[in-house]
C-alpha cells in the first residue's frame, strides 16, 4: 500500500487591513460615516423609528391602564350590587353619603364606617374605596388621606 502526500497548495498573498474596503458603502448624498460607521441619516432613521415606536407604546400603555381602571371600577359597583340590601340606593349614592357623616363628624372612625355598612366589613370595604375615589376626584386631600387611614385599619382589622 502505498501513501502518497497531498498536493501543496499554492499560498496566496493576504491584504493588508488597511486596504480591506467595507461591505456596505454609504449612500450617496447621505453624509459621510462619522467613527463609528453610521451616517447623519442612518442616526435621524433610527431616532424617528424609535420616536414612533415609543409613541406606540405609550399610547398601548394609556389604553391598558384606562381599561383596567374601567373594568375595576365595574367590578367594584358589581360587588356592591353583591353586597347591598333592597334599600340601598347604589355605590355613588352610599359613598357620598359616607363621606357626609363623615364631614358632620369630623372624623374617619372605622366603627362609624361599620356602623354606616351595617356591621359588615365587605361593604364598608368596597364603600370605602367608592369614597375615597371620589374625594380624590373631587381633589379633597386632607378627606382622601383620613378615607385611606380608615382603609388601612379596617384592612388590618378584618382582614
Amino acid at each position: 500500500m502505498k501513501i502518497v502526500a497531498p498536493p501543496t497548495l499554492p499560498i496566496r498573498p493576504v491584504a493588508p487591513i488597511g486596504a480591506i474596503t467595507p461591505a456596505a458603502r454609504a449612500i450617496p448624498g447621505s453624509g459621510l460615516p462619522d467613527e463609528k460607521g453610521t451616517s447623519s441619516l442612518q442616526v435621524s432613521r433610527f431616532a424617528a423609528a424609535l420616536v414612533q415606536h415609543s409613541r406606540i407604546l405609550r399610547e398601548r400603555e394609556l389604553i391598558a391602564s384606562r381599561n383596567a381602571l374601567q373594568s375595576r371600577a365595574v367590578k367594584l359597583g358589581e360587588l356592591y350590587q353583591l353586597l347591598m340590601s333592597t334599600s340601598d340606593t347604589g355605590l355613588d349614592n352610599a359613598a357620598r353619603l359616607l363621606r357626609k357623616k363623615l364631614l358632620q363628624d369630623n372624623d374617619a372612625d372605622l366603627e362609624q364606617v361599620l356602623e354606616f355598612a351595617d356591621g359588615d366589613a365587605a361593604k364598608a370595604h368596597v364603600v370605602l374605596q367608592a369614597a375615597r375615589k371620589q374625594a380624590e376626584d373631587d381633589g379633597a386631600e386632607a378627606e382622601y388621606a383620613a378615607l385611606t387611614q380608615t382603609l388601612k385599619h379596617l384592612r388590618r382589622r378584618f382582614g
